[in-house]
């Protein structure tokens, strides 16, 4: 078995407090990890954290970026125990998608059917929960209650397996890899999947 993580955060940008006016919910973004250090995060977002577009397609950190400048912002991060097999198969979505990357934008109008509950894919478009509900679905990590078009980032807390390995602020989440937070919980940081 391997472990996947999702995170899932609310930050201060234009767009985060757009969507959480309008839903109310606590998280507005999601990513997704295939390391226990939570290294790397893979969504779709902004490509350049200082300006709205372009977005599509991006690896995201918890040092840099966004993410670095809001310390205050909720999130959590969710542990998900997967197949080998289903593990390998996330991650060749993935990489097949970055070494495509240039075909994938940043699906607005897919993000408005999805506040109101309508079914909307275009090919090559998602937005950041749309894009980790595909690869959990098409990978065979999870089974979805509903379409990857209608997801949003709070559905991941009612995946089944699913594990909450940490809850509060981004900033406070950077020190969370490191013992003996890391040892209470059993992750091993020094491994890299």
């Amino acid at each position: 078995m391997k472990n996947l993580y999702i995170l899932l955060m609310r930050s201060d940008t234009t767009v985060s407090r757009i969507i959480y006016a309008l839903t109310r919910e606590t998280y507005t973004h999601s990513a997704l990890s295939f390391s226990d250090d939570m290294s790397v995060l893979f969504s779709f977002g902004r490509k350049n954290p200082d300006r709205l577009f372009p977005a599509g397609l991006v690896t995201e950190s918890l040092q840099k970026g966004v993410m670095a400048r809001c310390k205050n912002s909720p999130c959590v991060i969710l542990q998900l125990s997967v197949s080998d097999e289903a593990y390998r198969r996330a991650k060749a979505f993935v990489n097949a998608c970055f070494n495509q990357h240039s075909v994938y934008r940043y699906d607005i109008l897919g993000l408005v059917c999805c506040k109101w509950n309508r079914e909307f894919n275009r090919e090559n478009y998602f937005f950041c929960s749309q894009f980790v509900a595909t690869v959990l679905r098409e990978s065979g990590c999870a089974k979805l209650a509903k379409s990857p078009s209608l997801i949003h980032p709070v559905d991941f807390l009612l995946l089944p397996g699913v594990k909450k390995v940490y809850e509060g602020t981004l900033g406070d989440c950077r020190a969370m890899w490191e013992p003996p937070y890391a040892l209470r919980y059993g992750i091993s940081v020094s491994q890299s999947t």
